[in-house]
Order: C-alpha cells, then structure tokens, then sequence
C-alpha cells in the first residue's frame, strides 16, 4: 500500500540557497517577499534565520550589498551634477545643516509650547500651534 507524504517539502539550508537569499535581499526584497519567493512562510525564514548562521548571514550581507550598490550610484549621480542626487545626499548624510528649515521651525514652535494639562485642553493646545505656525508664515512672507 502507498502512503502518500503529507506536508510540505523540508526547506533545507544549502550554500545554493543562501547565495539565491542573499541575491534577493540586494534587490532589495522584504524577508516578507523573499518568503514568498522561496515558497515559504514568513516565520520559517525567521525560525531559519536563528538556526543556521549562513543563512542569516546570507540575508545581511545581501542586504548591505544592495544598499552599497543604490549608494554608490546615488554618489557618482550626485558627483555627475544631478542636482536632485545631491540635494538628497545632503539632506540625509547632513541633516543638523541641509534639512528643509521649515520643517525644523513647525517641529520646534510645537515642543517649545508650554502645556500644562489640567488649564489648557486639546483644542486649546490645537488653537495656539495654528496660531504660532500662521505667525511663522506670516513672518516668512514679509
């Protein structure tokens, strides 16, 4: 009598499967989709990842390479003159110096309001941030 094998297949870590990993992840894949793309479950990759150490370090080591490569494009773009690469590079590599200032100023008007909260409600709170930022505008446009 035939026994049929019920399941799925054993999912086995292999040097082939760790280098297929390590590919997706430079593309820049989820561990979501790379799952998904091997077949398997999010939680057996997770469950995986903890058993074999190649494996995870299959999926780092893609994961860093794929950031590498985007930023080193990203790096010549902004060496090349692309303004827009430059501009990006700046405001993420140099924040305290090249972020948008406007975005500074609301975050900062808004953590400099005092609140206390058993004199001023929601609404009042709400009031004196629309009224704080109109200002700003306001003074910006003059």
């Amino acid at each position: 009598m035939d026994q049929k094998k019920r399941g799925r297949p054993c999912f086995i870590i292999t040097e082939e499967l760790c280098q297929r990993v390590r590919e997706l992840a430079a593309q820049g894949l989820s561990e979501r989709q790379v799952a998904s793309v091997l077949g398997v479950h999010q939680s057996t990759l997770i469950r995986k990842k903890k058993q074999h150490s190649s494996f995870l370090n299959a999926i780092e080591r893609g994961k860093a390479e794929g950031v590498a490569q985007v930023s080193n494009a990203l790096f010549r773009k902004a060496l090349d003159g692309n303004v827009t690469a430059q501009m990006f590079f700046l405001k993420t590599r140099d924040p305290e110096n090249w972020a948008d200032r406007k975005e500074t100023r609301e975050s900062e008007l808004v953590s400099s309001l005092p609140r206390e909260k058993a004199e001023h409600s929601d609404l009042e709170f709400a009031r004196r941030v629309a009224f704080l930022l109109h200002k700003g505008i306001m003074q910006q446009s003059s």
